[in-house]
């Protein structure tokens, strides 16, 4: 797997995620190559000597790193980019709108917002550090097939419920939910798309509600622009029972409570952080016995 790591200057936060993911990789048994870049970055700056004695204090030798702006290659060269914050992510799917599938939030796994530490002192360092530890562990144990859920002779998912997964999404939400049907389908699950619902939070819980009514147990994903609307929406259903997340532990922990309806926001979530989130949500015994503490 290769990752793109990205924040302002490529000085401290992305360049201390591109050296812990390898590591990190190593002992989950996944293999990644992890480079950075910022996207205000001025390029040849060196990592910031706080950065580099965050590493050492965690057993990692500091890169012989220069600074970089984002470029088209290592744009191109990444399977995933992960950005450290919602306004990176946003910027970069702005800025590069051709690889927008591609970009998601580390603070969204990490359950907390990967400040920028520069100019507060060593313990800021720290923390960015074990919160970006935190969300790769996170994001690449995502990635990993459930092993409680999956075939041990075909790798595909088992079913859920009745066998059946929906998915229904207005016409912001259109491409992440086609996105994830066509992963889930191809995972070996049976998905229905819904037909397109018109954008309005509560004709979306509607269409939902009447697929509850007409078959009870499965379960529901819905996508549009922002998502906590479509849950609030649907909580005032005694037939659905909604969660909006943005990270796959909360997916989790709602669907170990009793949540049928997953709710996304295309504005929150990509492709990949979408489909961690359904995976979780579907099968959060994977996550959470696993999640850190």
């Amino acid at each position: 797997m290769r990752i793109l790591f990205v924040c302002s200057g490529n000085t401290c936060r992305s360049p201390m995620a591109a050296a812990v993911a390898p590591e990190i990789g190593k002992r989950l048994g996944i293999p990644v190559e992890a480079r950075s870049a910022g996207l205000f970055a001025i390029a040849g700056l060196p990592l910031s000597d706080e950065a580099a004695a965050t590493l050492r204090n965690h057993q990692i030798t500091p890169p012989d790193h220069r600074s970089l702006p984002v470029g088209e290659e290592d744009l191109l060269w990444a399977d995933r980019i992960v950005a450290m914050t919602a306004d990176h992510a946003a910027a970069l799917r702005a800025r590069f709108p051709e690889i927008a599938t591609k970009v998601e939030n580390l603070s969204e796994w990490a359950g907390e917002t990967i400040s920028d530490p520069v100019g507060r002192g060593q313990q800021a360092y720290e923390t960015a550090f074990a919160r970006i530890e935190r969300g790769i562990t996170r994001l690449l144990k995502a990635d990993q097939q459930p092993p409680a859920s999956a075939s041990p002779t075909s790798g595909h998912i088992q079913e859920t419920a009745d066998g059946r997964l929906l998915i229904v999404s207005d016409e912001e939400g259109a491409a992440l939910a086609e996105a994830l049907t066509q992963a889930f389908h191809g995972l070996g699950m049976p998905v229905e798309r819904l037909p397109a619902a018109a954008s309005d939070p509560q004709r979306i819980a509607l269409l939902l509600e009447d697929a509850a009514k007409q078959q009870e147990g499965e379960l529901a994903v819905a996508v549009n622009a922002l998502g906590f609307d479509v849950a609030m929406a649907a909580n005032r259903s005694t037939f659905l029972r909604a969660v909006f997340a943005t990270d796959p532990t909360v997916a989790a922990t709602a669907r170990r409570t009793g949540a049928d309806l997953l709710c996304l926001g295309a504005a929150f979530s990509g492709v990949e952080s979408g489909r961690a989130m359904v995976r979780a949500f579907l099968f959060p015994q994977s996550l959470l016995e696993g999640s850190p503490r």
